[in-house]
């Protein structure tokens, strides 16, 4: 998304806009979680083109090529926490899990 300089909004209802803005730049700082909560997210969206709420498990080699995983996180590893029943498919709340557990282990 846009980062302006300095952070504006635009808030509208139905029958009138109102614009925020704010002179402090921080509002506009994300945390590192964040922003990999939001890597993450987008990965997941590219490959659930047609938003069905679930990614493959099979597309899990396309997952790695465009995430730098840490060496200690597996694929097979990654599916069975992402994919618990063994249905073949991730959703995006087991898919987040799994990532942020795996990413967080040391």
């Amino acid at each position: 998304y846009k980062m302006p300089v300095y952070p504006i909004w635009v808030v509208g209802s139905s029958s009138h806009y109102t614009v925020l803005c704010c002179l402090d730049r921080s509002v506009n700082n994300i945390s590192r979680e964040q922003r990999r909560k939001n890597e993450w997210k987008a990965v997941f969206t590219r490959l659930d083109p047609e938003e069905n709420g679930f990614v493959p498990t099979s597309d899990l080699d396309k997952v790695f090529g465009l995430l730098k995983m840490p060496p200690h996180i597996t694929m097979q590893r990654f599916a069975a926490l992402a994919d618990k029943d063994n249905m073949g498919v991730m959703l995006w709340p087991n898919f987040y899990s799994a990532a942020q557990q795996l990413v967080n282990e040391k």
